[in-house]
């Protein structure tokens, strides 16, 4: 099962977006890991989330930064499931996605701003995928441009997503590509060895996507490498205004 908590900042706070990140997953932990029978003593060690200087005591990062509850906390709760958790923000908005499998999350405000990333690390099949749409009459304001920008961050939100959901990062963002030819979107990894002579590449990955409209400004995706764990949805709780 994937839950998605999210929050827009309502006031200045130290920290700002990404510090209201941590506090949405702080309270993912302590309603999804500490249930009301919790031992005393885990529920003390879990203050420690609450302070920035002590958190590397209990969530660890992966070789390329991913951040992991430890093992220790999982213990104290006598959990014997995995958890995982994922953070983004952007523009307005803090998000943090968690569930029994890894999982990567992005959120990004809907922009043309980045076009030239496209250029440099989007595939054909991305680029087409984003530029098919046909111009219209112009009467004022252009549909086609804002479907165009709205593609092009979905694209960006996908790939970040997945990049965060591997653990290794954007390091990997030329290695792969998303497939939209087959009408349901398909992670593509590169096979071949990373020289000039060896030809490239690409096999179909395990990956799944899933689009949560927060907000009509922005592109938001959760990536897992099993679509059970989605479900028939996936529950989203607003957090805005409770927890800063």
């Amino acid at each position: 099962m994937v839950n998605l908590y999210y929050a827009k900042l309502q006031n200045r706070m130290p920290g700002g977006l990404s510090e209201l990140a941590w506090r949405l997953c702080i309270y993912a932990v302590r309603r999804e890991l500490f249930p009301q029978n919790s031992k005393a003593d885990a529920i003390i060690q879990l203050d420690d989330l609450i302070y920035r200087d002590k958190r590397d005591r209990l969530i660890g990062r992966g070789e390329c930064g991913k951040p992991y509850v430890k093992q220790e906390l999982l213990r104290a709760v006598g959990r014997t499931r995995p958890w995982f958790f994922n953070l983004s923000h952007s523009g307005e908005y803090a998000i943090c996605a968690t569930a029994h499998a890894e999982i990567g999350c992005d959120i990004q405000r809907i922009s043309s701003e980045r076009k030239r990333l496209a250029e440099q690390f989007f595939h054909e099949s991305e680029r087409h995928y984003i530029e098919q749409i046909p111009d219209a009459p112009y009467n004022g304001t252009n549909p086609a441009q804002e479907e165009r920008d709205r593609r092009f961050t979905c694209v960006w939100t996908m790939r970040e997503s997945y990049a965060k959901m591997t653990g290794e990062g954007i390091g990997i963002m030329k290695d792969f590509y998303i497939d939209f030819s087959g009408g349901v979107p398909c992670v593509c990894r590169r096979r071949s060895a990373r020289n000039e002579s060896a030809d490239v590449t690409f096999a179909k990955t395990a990956a799944f996507f899933y689009q949560a409209g927060i907000d009509q400004g922005y592109s938001c995706t959760i990536c897992c490498e099993n679509s059970a764990i989605f479900g028939p949805s996936i529950p989203c709780f607003n957090m805005t205004g409770m927890i800063e």
